[in-house]
């Protein structure tokens, strides 16, 4: 293996003519495509990171007034559905202070029931300071409290430690600056008496079916009972504005990629026709068909290695001079990949080609 690869490496430092066009061929590939495909792909990422912000897989359930039936057990028949991620049952809000400044700043507090970040919003079984406040940081600096710190009190009610940082997730950004009173595990063997349901569907595109689902768990509600909003536009606009971008992209992508398959093709049939004497020399030396095919893919194969890592190295650093998004890493692996892959099979069959001639004959050649 060792004096295989020092032939390969010797043949790309003396064949300079043949080795430059096929670092010109990918690298330009790869240029052309992270230039490209590659900014569409990172403007989508973009783009649809954008959408997403907005909420495109939120379903909130609002009560209009109370309801006995509109509790915490609509939650617990949600949350048995595949097409949910998350959701999480909000009760009646409350403004409330720091517990030392009673005329300062006021911020929602509200009871919650779910699962939120994987975590059960339970009160622990055993607290020293009655039930306990989970506060977001956002909360925590608009009543000048330390974070998952301090007291607060509801206004004309009851004082609660905060003991808790609340790490908020981007579907309840929406409620900024959040507090909540997880619900008491013993209470919770009867219903919860809730005032909001919101639910987080696992992809934008289950957002209508999964609408279709909760509507019958609400059929015991009068009709006026419950508003439902859904976040179905913003996911049409995602699928929209997603296909349309990976649809370019791919287009794009795959025309350079042909293009350099048929560059490549092209350059190592002219590479077998002009060393049909050397090659010639050694198939009569006594190397192998087989050796002749693994000497010429193995020279593309290397030469197309080093061009395409040097080619997306300076398409990223031409996007970031720009500062336009660069594509994700994952992306410009696979270009990095997929142009030397394509350029090895376009040289296996002008390398086979090569190989099967008869060294007598090319000998011959002038």
């Amino acid at each position: 293996m060792t004096t295989f690869l020092r032939e390969v490496a010797a043949s790309v430092a003396t064949q300079r003519v043949f080795s430059a066009v096929t670092v010109l061929v990918v690298a330009g590939s790869a240029v052309a495509i992270l230039l490209t495909s590659g900014r569409s792909a990172a403007a989508e990422a973009a783009v649809l990171s954008t959408i997403d912000a907005q909420g495109t897989r939120t379903i909130a359930i609002q009560a209009k007034s109370e309801h006995p039936d509109f509790t915490s057990a609509i939650v617990d028949k949600i949350a048995r559905i595949p097409e949910v991620e998350a959701v999480v049952g909000f009760g009646p809000v409350r403004d409330a202070t720091a517990a030392a400044v009673p005329d300062g700043v006021k911020a929602g507090l509200r009871s919650a029931y779910g699962r939120l970040n994987g975590q059960s919003l339970w009160q622990p079984a055993r607290s020293e300071v009655g039930a306990q406040v989970w506060a977001s940081r956002a909360s925590s600096e608009t009543l000048g409290l330390p974070p998952g710190a301090g007291s607060i009190r509801v206004v004309e009610g009851p004082e609660y430690q905060v003991t808790t940082e609340l790490d908020v997730p981007d579907f309840l950004a929406v409620y900024e600056p959040l507090m909540l009173i997880p619900a008491d595990r013993a209470a919770a063997e009867q219903p919860i008496a809730l005032s909001s349901i919101v639910v987080l569907a696992r992809d934008s595109g289950s957002v209508a079916l999964l609408t279709d689902l909760i509507q019958p768990l609400m059929a015991d509600l009068p009709p006026d009972t419950v508003t439902v909003r859904t976040s179905e536009e913003m996911a049409a606009l995602r699928a929209a504005v997603g296909g349309e971008l990976t649809r370019q992209g791919r287009t794009i992508l795959l025309g350079v990629v042909a293009a350099a398959t048929a560059a490549t093709l092209a350059n190592v049939t002219g590479f077998a026709l002009l060393r049909r004497k050397d090659l010639g020399r050694r198939r009569a030396l006594g190397a192998t068909r087989s050796m002749i095919v693994s000497l010429v893919i193995g020279q593309v194969s290397f030469t197309a290695v080093l061009a395409a890592g040097a080619g997306a190295v300076a398409a990223l650093g031409w996007l970031a001079l720009e500062g336009s998004p660069l594509p994700s890493s994952s992306y410009v692996g696979a270009v990095a990949t997929a142009l030397p892959l394509t350029a090895t099979v376009a040289a296996a069959l002008p390398a086979a080609v090569a190989a099967r001639r008869d060294p007598i004959r090319e000998l011959r050649v002038p």
